[in-house]
């Protein structure tokens, strides 16, 4: 039986108080359809469209940390002069090209908006430092499929998480999102378990499976404290 957001909360024995902060985001998490369920659906000819274009462009790019050695560590002290562009993930270039008259760049870009308040509400009713929500999506370069950040809050981050074996090895997010299970670190510093650091802040961690319909995955949703066992607090 697949499980909803605070099902999968109270599995794993987090506070009333924790489960009950989440539930109106996941609520908003739990009304988008089959083919999008991570994002709430917008019809752009219907819905009242809140964005100009100018501001409706800039969500679909973010500001990342530059990688590594390998890409298997974030350098989060040194941003990518380059910002990460979503286009060629959610739209061909041709879409955004002709975004003033394209209605699936008008409908995308209204997803991203609307998730976007999600994760402001997020961030506000956890008081967790960083949120973010990735979508699970076939990769650009062919070479499998990967979790592409949508929207977050909090510190620049890596963009991309590869969903291969030897990427769960280091990572909890690939982890989450190859075996659809959610997971709790409570204390980052004594975790031995596959982790990716991308702040060195960060002393907890939840993250969190999307499943669709048959358990199918279709995303994460990742939730990171500067505290110890934020996410294990007794009720």
């Amino acid at each position: 039986e697949t499980m909803n957001f605070p099902q999968y909360l109270g599995q794993l024995g987090l506070s009333k108080e924790v489960i009950a902060q989440v539930e109106e985001v996941s609520a908003l998490l739990e009304t988008s359809d089959e083919a999008a369920r991570i994002v709430p659906t917008v019809n752009a000819a219907s819905s009242p469209y809140p964005l100009d274009e100018k501001t409706a462009r800039e969500l679909f790019t973010y500001t990342i940390p530059l990688l590594g050695e390998g890409g298997s560590c974030s350098l989060q002290d040194r941003p990518d002069p380059t910002p990460f562009s979503l286009v060629g993930h959610l739209l061909h270039e041709s879409e955004f090209i002709l975004s003033s008259i394209n209605n699936q760049f008008k409908d995308t870009a209204a997803q991203l908006w609307r998730l976007n308040q999600v994760m402001d509400r997020l961030s506000v009713v956890s008081g967790a430092e960083w949120a973010g929500v990735y979508s699970k999506k076939p990769l650009k370069d062919g070479d499998g499929s990967g979790l592409i950040k949508l929207a977050y809050r909090g510190s620049i981050s890596r963009p991309i998480f590869p969903l291969t074996p030897e990427f769960a090895e280091i990572s909890n997010n690939s982890w989450v999102g190859i075996s659809g299970k959610a997971k709790i670190v409570e204390d980052v510093n004594a975790y031995t378990g596959p982790y990716y650091n991308c702040d060195n802040k960060v002393k907890s961690e939840l993250c969190v499976p999307l499943l669709g319909d048959g358990g199918s995955i279709l995303g994460i949703v990742d939730v990171e404290s500067w505290q110890d066992r934020f996410f294990s607090q007794p009720a």
